[in-house]
């Protein structure tokens, strides 16, 4: 909800409403220049509104001024995002006074302290036209009063491989970032830790994955404007969150044999092996200037091919460092080698030799072997039915506990609704 949005459109209408610290309400016409000598004058006014008052009459004199006195909810929903500028902010019931210039482009806010009248928070932004609905620009939202930033969801959505990042794969991963705080929060409810020993032993695994040696991490954190301590932090947010999963998991059933020959028997035409391949190949690179004069030369090539010479052409001739030594062969899946290599070789016999043209070059292929596509007999795929039948078993688990957890949870959302525009 946009905590200015309904002051706002009351200051368009052409008033604001002022509530002081005794409870005396004031109309303020922001149309016209307020006359600040008989407010200061009063016993009820106070030095905060006083200074808001002088900045709003000398320096936005076409600006609003919109003046909300905030308690319960609305003042715990709003200190959330006030905190992100003032972490020392801590009231349950404040004055909220903005300054807003749509000319200047700049929103200044100031939050009263009812008990002292003093400013305890100040800050200026800039705004455009429209806009997000939160006082900080990558808060998206807060679950049980812990925030969701833009970065928590980018962090996600950009380990999503770049063919398939979407609308949807973006709304995937605010989901996602919202159903791991609240198992955090869960985990962190019911005592869980992460122990130093812990992260240490995830940092060792991470470097040995990656390759990586200690100073290389930390020269590689440092350029990113990030560090050790806070990679550590992630980690321990991550081994955390595996406990949690893992104990909600620990409720999941067993697979039984009877539902995995059920499945077995629905959908036994569509469990096949993957078709393989056994190639050599001689390559030539070639591109588009270059390809009418090479295939001159390749076809030279393919002419003293023989039943026994392949590998030692394959030797003399492939300009691929990879197999050139070992006959040019390649033992593959269907799937793993080029599209267009793989469209001839599946529709060969083995013994063919082919020239086939890729957005490589040329390669001269032998076709050795085919291994088409067949059925799975049940005990051939019952482990694997077994693992998928586990895995959604578990997805079910998860989800019905992630359920129950969002029905009890308060989440405030502060994105705007598509074709939603600030009033």
């Amino acid at each position: 909800m946009n905590i200015f949005m309904n002051l706002l459109k009351c200051g368009k209408s052409g008033k604001s409403s002022v509530r002081l610290l005794k409870k005396v309400l004031l109309v303020l016409v922001v149309a016209v220049l307020l006359v600040g000598a008989g407010l200061v004058a009063t016993s009820l006014w106070n030095d905060g509104f006083s200074k808001v008052l002088d900045e709003y009459k000398s320096d936005y004199p076409d600006g609003l001024l919109v003046v909300q006195t905030l308690s319960g909810d609305s003042a715990n929903n709003t200190l959330i995002q006030l905190q992100i500028y003032c972490p020392d902010l801590s009231l349950g019931e404040y004055y909220l006074l903005e300054i807003r210039s749509d000319s200047q482009k700049k929103s200044v806010i100031s939050v009263i302290d009812p008990a002292s009248g003093k400013i305890d928070c100040r800050i200026e932004r800039s705004i455009g036209l429209g806009g997000s609905n939160s006082l900080v620009p990558n808060l998206l939202a807060t679950v049980n009063g812990e925030p969701v930033l833009t970065e928590d969801v980018l962090k996600i959505y950009n380990a999503v491989p770049e063919s398939l990042r979407t609308d949807q794969s973006l709304q995937q991963s605010f989901e996602q970032v919202v159903n791991n705080k609240l198992l955090l929060q869960e985990a962190k409810a019911e005592g869980f830790s992460v122990s130093s020993d812990e992260v240490d032993s995830a940092v060792d695994a991470f470097l040995t994955r990656s390759g990586l040696t200690l100073p290389v991490l930390e020269e590689s954190l440092a350029s990113v404007n990030s560090s050790m301590a806070s990679f550590r932090d992630g980690l321990k947010e991550d081994l955390l969150l595996q406990k949690m999963v893992m104990r909600v998991l620990e409720g999941s059933e067993e697979v039984s044999a009877t539902e995995v020959e059920e499945y077995y028997s629905t959908f036994k035409e569509n469990l096949t092996t993957i078709p393989r391949s056994s190639t050599r190949q001689i390559l030539i690179y070639a591109n588009q200037s270059t390809a009418a004069a090479k295939l001159e030369y390749v076809k030279g090539i393919a002419s003293q091919i023989n039943e026994s010479n392949f590998c030692e052409l394959a030797s003399l001739y492939s300009e691929d460092s990879v197999t050139k030594d070992s006959c040019g062969g390649y033992e593959a899946a269907a799937g793993q080698l080029l599209p267009e290599y793989e469209q001839v070789v599946y529709a060969s016999k083995p013994g063919d030799i082919k020239l086939i043209s890729t957005r490589m070059g040329y390669h001269i292929v032998h076709v050795v072997g085919l291994e088409p596509a067949r059925l799975l007999s049940l005990e051939e795929a019952m482990d694997g039915i077994r693992d998928f039948l586990s895995l959604q078993k578990r997805q079910a688990l998860l989800t019905s506990h992630l359920q129950i957890l969002r029905e009890d949870a308060k989440i405030v959302s502060y994105m705007q609704a598509p074709n939603q525009t600030s009033n």
